[in-house]
């Protein structure tokens, strides 16, 4: 017997990422960037994020080099 799986229309089940190019968060609900920092940095070229949450960018890299 086939298992079905309901899922209910306009439910995203994966969240957004936040707009800024580097960063890997999730995006805030009325916000297309993770943080205030994010917002601001947004025609930044960057090679790590700096949003200062845990797992992204520089805290991402600091940790791995540990």
């Amino acid at each position: 017997m086939a298992a079905w799986l309901h899922v209910t229309p306009g439910m995203d089940t994966k969240p957004e990422k936040c707009a800024h190019p580097a960063c890997i968060c999730s995006r805030t609900k009325d916000s297309k960037y993770c943080s205030a920092y994010c917002k601001a940095a947004a025609d930044t070229t960057e090679l790590t994020c700096n949003c200062g949450h845990a797992g992204c960018g520089t805290e991402a890299v600091l940790t791995a080099q540990s």
